[in-house]
């Protein structure tokens, strides 16, 4: 639901609201963009109806447990059998792992924090003391008579990763994606520069922060190194011996959702590795 949500769904729909795809490129060489209006018009109105319904997947209950499976920030109410129990999470989350929550209830029950499976480690503190939930199927079991007031901080780490597929899909050999968090990146044109199948990353060399881009909301980048192949000394000819002389490139890639949003250029999730 995470990955769905974060990547899938909302790249359906164009920051201002009013444009749209009708399914999820994970490459193309310029010649796309999202359309003002489809012949077949029925899903602007599902992505309004799921952004509407995101609430009801952010939690549930059990007559003693209270599961929180994403991490907004919000306010959550609900009962665990005949007891209210009132929640505040405050985030930054997807950029930042750090989440807060302060329960509001005075009463035995279970607090179940989801750990993604992008998250190598999560810890949890209580009133400022740390201490170490039950692994409960993927998630951190806290049981415990809580206080109105009581404060948990759950930490996310929250590390970029490359990802590869399995060899049985042929496209993909060869290359990798790149995931921080929930979300998945890219990298255009506007950013390397070139169309971005000239792109070659260096999957050993340690992915770092880049500048967020005022154009896209604010969103805060990656910035990947590698090499861009060249088109220096081939004159007209069509071969020649070798391979091409590459020049050494930092490239910004940005989350996926984001995209095609600065002009027509190419685009690729799945990149050129050595």
């Amino acid at each position: 639901m995470e990955r769905a949500l974060y990547n899938g769904a909302v790249s359906g729909i164009s920051l201002g609201g009013d444009r749209f795809f009708y399914e999820n490129r994970l490459a193309t060489r310029g010649d796309v963009e999202r359309w003002a209006w489809h012949r077949c018009p029925c899903c602007p109105a599902n992505i309004a109806r799921l952004v509407a319904s995101v609430g009801q997947y952010v939690a549930s209950t059990t007559n003693d447990a209270l599961s929180l499976h994403l991490y907004p920030k919000s306010k959550i109410t609900a009962r665990l059998g005949n007891h209210p129990v009132e929640l505040r999470m405050d985030a930054r989350f997807p950029w930042d792992g750090e989440v807060q929550i302060t329960v509001n209830a005075s009463r035995r029950f279970a607090l179940r924090l989801r750990v993604p499976d992008w998250c190598p480690t999560a810890s949890l503190s209580v009133n400022g003391q740390v201490v170490n939930g039950m692994n409960d199927r993927g998630y951190l079991r806290l049981e415990r008579d809580w206080s109105a007031g009581d404060n948990v901080r759950l930490s996310l780490a929250m590390r970029a990763r490359w990802l590869s597929a399995r060899p049985q899909l042929m496209a993909d050999l060869g290359r990798v994606a790149l995931q921080r968090g929930p979300f998945i990146y890219c990298v255009e044109e506007a950013d390397a520069g070139v169309d971005v199948e000239r792109l070659l990353v260096d999957v050993r060399q340690l992915v770092g922060p880049g500048p967020a881009i005022h154009a896209l909301g604010g969103a805060e980048t990656l910035e990947v190194r590698g090499w861009i192949a060249t088109d220096h000394s081939w004159d007209d000819r069509l071969y020649r011996p070798g391979a091409p002389e590459r020049t050494p490139a930092t490239v910004r890639a940005i989350p996926y959702p984001l995209w095609a949003h600065r002009g027509p250029g190419s685009m690729a999730v799945w990149l050129r590795s050595v």
